[in-house]
């Protein structure tokens, strides 16, 4: 089976793919003059749909810039929700050193506790939080703040981590220097 691009020929390289042909359905269809198509690779044609190919440039397929900087930045984005830390080391006022968690959650639940005992500046008698390993680490007031301060100061290094990148991809002038930038890069 041969596999044919239809490109639009009133522009100058890289040409929009206007259609997808084979030679089974060219036949079949109303097609444009035969000069507007290109014969492409079974891999490009196969292809098409999952890499989104809506240009071609001599006959190779190209993904335009403001595109390719799109999907990176989904990428980057996805890769910073993922990697925003689970768990955060903390050392209490009394030395007490363990991990924490810091999913959304138990930033909810320490939101809440540092509000509702920031009136009378102190922990009730006896509180504690749950350490990652669910030991329970007796905490004070400034323990609380401290452990705030721990998950945002490594939420901010993420943050700035996918900032940097962001500002990477979008100085980016060609579509292979987009591509890679990666989170580990």
């Amino acid at each position: 089976m041969t596999y044919y691009a239809q490109i639009d020929t009133t522009v100058s390289s890289p040409q929009s793919i206007l259609g997808w042909y084979d030679s089974d359905n060219l036949g079949s269809v109303q097609l444009p003059a035969l000069k507007t198509l290109i014969q492409v690779t079974p891999d490009i044609y196969l292809s098409r749909q999952r890499f989104l190919l809506t240009y071609l440039e001599n006959g190779v397929p190209v993904m335009p810039l403001e595109l390719a900087k799109g999907f990176q930045i989904t990428k980057m984005k996805q890769m910073y929700d993922i990697t925003s830390p689970p768990l955060v080391s903390f050392v209490t006022a009394a030395g007490v050193t363990n991990t924490y968690q810091a999913d959304s959650d138990s930033i909810t639940n320490l939101q809440r506790s540092i509000l509702g005992c920031s009136f009378s500046g102190a922990t009730p008698t006896g509180f504690y939080w749950i350490a990652s390993d669910n030991t329970k680490v007796p905490f004070t007031f400034a323990d609380l703040q401290g452990l705030a301060k721990a998950i945002f100061e490594q939420g901010v290094m993420l943050f700035d981590k996918f900032q940097a990148k962001k500002a990477l991809i979008n100085a980016s002038t060609f579509v292979a220097d987009v591509q890679a930038i990666t989170w580990l890069s």
